[in-house]
């Protein structure tokens, strides 16, 4: 069954909780993450992305732990936001196990406009990476397990209009995966005949 989103929120990516009860989206137009119970569909939480509500809400991952949900906001590059004072980011949220209900945690800086992330699998660490498309490279970050947040600098992997990161596996070992880039990126038609 369909379900009903508040009007003008423009839903982008989602996840689930570990036990499928709870459905996170982040929304693109409204910059927000909402926490809905599934398979109903009622919306339990409302709660904003981004301070400054730049409207660029772009992806969202339930950590492999279970215990954060990061979401990104790109400030750069989109339309509308060319005064806004903050940097691109991703915004860290504790998740209640009990309620799956999120409480935020804060937020870090990330470069040109990150488009997608993905948890490293098989780490001990909660390791993320992300595709930061305008700037040509991935960043690499540790988060830290008990607050969700960089323990320290991120490690750059220079590359061209990164997309989005997807790991796959390869025969060095069961839970050894490698970091696949998907590089591409369209430029709009200067002029559009409908």
């Amino acid at each position: 069954a369909p379900i009903d989103l508040p009007a003008g929120c423009g839903p982008r990516h989602c996840a689930f909780s570990p036990s499928g009860d709870r459905l996170y989206v982040v929304t693109e137009l409204s910059d927000e993450v909402l926490v809905l119970d599934y398979p109903s569909g009622r919306l339990l939480q409302r709660l904003t992305a981004h301070r400054e509500n730049p409207q660029g809400g772009g992806h969202i991952l339930v950590s492999p732990d279970g215990c954060f949900v990061c979401a990104s906001v790109r400030v750069s590059g989109t339309s509308g936001n060319e005064s806004c004072s903050m940097k691109d980011c991703v915004a860290v949220y504790q998740r209640d196990a009990g309620s799956g209900l999120l409480s935020f945690k804060g937020s870090f800086e990330v470069e040109g406009h990150p488009r997608h992330f993905a948890f490293a699998p098989g780490s001990e660490n909660l390791t993320l990476v992300v595709a930061c498309r305008d700037s040509d490279f991935i960043q690499v970050f540790n988060l830290n397990p008990s607050t969700g947040l960089p323990s320290a600098p991120a490690e750059i992997i220079p590359t061209t209009t990164p997309d989005s990161v997807i790991f796959l596996s390869n025969k060095k070992g069961p839970h050894y995966c490698e970091p696949f880039v998907i590089s591409f990126y369209i430029e709009p038609p200067s002029q559009c005949f409908c």
